[in-house]
């Protein structure tokens, strides 16, 4: 029996005889059966416009909040912020906090501080994906972009999740990696299922193949936008890691020796280094991003299974699906021996790895 009160009715449940009826609230006479035939049913609520009146200060513009107005009396009232934003001097306005990490897994994307001793979270998780793999993020729009390759599209989302929406869900073979250019605002991905590099502009539209030919198995993707560069990894039958401008033009090979399934690349912006990892050598390697000479080890390893490396100021962070039943890991990127895990059992379905930053996007 379920039974709730409103006025001077009582209204009720009854599992047994599959019906819901009321009666007076003070002594349950004058029994009326409003439904028969109807089970099942675990919560009642009266729709009742008069319920509802009041005022607190909240009302009016939510109380000044940007985000979160809660009432703690009649008359006043706290402003809080979600998940990776806190909340300004004013104590009204909440900004986003300027630089965390980003990780996909297959049913999201999930984001943690950069210091490993904090545990909080920095995103609010983006859910509703199949096969979530390759991330990036426009941080001017503040929004976070990825490929699934479950559903198949690329999709897009502000970072405090007030608008999720897909801009790309046709004409794709495989997608796998993604990489935004914040300067001329494009998107461009790898495709290889068609065995493709695209380009788009950053909702969608326009979008061309830059290069078509010659590629085995695309996946991983980076854009340097101010120096007009491209570079991506293979995995086909001669694994390598390819670089070309911006419009696909002066397609050239930078690595092809010593190198089997080059899984991640990103670049040092400050240094001109491209780094790479490798799930077969277990190796996380660096280039001259503008020759592909000096090129050094920087992190060996055994017993591990690197999908992404991300460097970000001093460091190098990376995910590896074999430790601790799935981690994310940080060392220094002139001297690794000192490793630090700042998340572990994040599963064997962990991917990418991305720095959200500001100081990034500049020209």
């Amino acid at each position: 029996m379920i039974c709730i009160v409103e006025d001077k009715k009582l209204w009720w449940a009854d599992h047994n005889l599959a019906q819901l009826g009321t009666c007076s609230k003070r002594d349950g006479r004058n029994p009326t059966v409003l439904r028969n035939k109807t089970s099942g049913v675990v919560h009642m609520k009266v729709y009742d416009e008069a319920a509802q009146q009041g005022s607190n200060s909240c009302q009016l513009n939510n109380g000044g909040c940007s985000q979160l107005c809660l009432p703690t009396s009649e008359t006043t009232r706290t402003c809080m912020c979600t998940v990776g934003y806190y909340l300004q001097k004013n104590r009204m306005s909440c900004q986003g906090i300027e630089s965390f990490l980003m990780y996909s897994v297959h049913e999201g994307i999930r984001g943690i501080p950069l210091e490993p001793s904090d545990k909080m979270d920095a995103l609010m998780p983006i859910s509703g994906t199949a096969f979530a793999v390759g991330i990036d993020f426009h941080a001017e729009n503040d929004t976070i972009y990825w490929t699934d390759m479950g559903f198949n599209k690329i999709s897009r989302a502000k970072r405090d999740q007030t608008w999720k929406e897909d801009i790309i869900t046709n004409g794709l073979g495989r997608v796998e990696g993604i990489s935004i250019d914040w300067i001329a605002g494009n998107i461009y991905w790898t495709d290889h299922g068609f065995n493709l590099i695209e380009v788009a502009r950053l909702n969608g539209s326009f979008r061309y193949v830059i290069i078509s030919q010659g590629l085995d198995q695309p996946r991983s993707i980076a854009v340097h936008p101010e120096k007009g560069y491209l570079f991506w990894t293979e995995w086909g039958q001669m694994p390598c890691i390819g670089k070309a401008r911006l419009d696909g033009s002066e397609k050239v090979v930078l690595v092809s020796m010593g190198i089997a399934w080059p899984n991640g690349i990103s670049i040092d912006y400050e240094e001109n280094k491209l780094y790479w990892c490798d799930a077969r050598t277990d190796k996380i390697e660096r280039i001259d991003l503008e020759t592909g000479g000096s090129r050094e080890v920087v992190l060996a390893g055994s017993n591990v299974d690197m999908f992404s490396v991300a460097v970000f100021g001093a460091y190098i962070y990376w995910s590896d699906r074999a430790h601790a039943n799935g981690s994310i890991r940080r060392g220094h990127k002139n001297d690794a021996t000192e490793i630090v895990t700042m998340r572990t059992g994040l599963g064997v379905n962990l991917k990418e790895v991305k720095i959200f930053n500001r100081v990034r996007e500049k020209g």
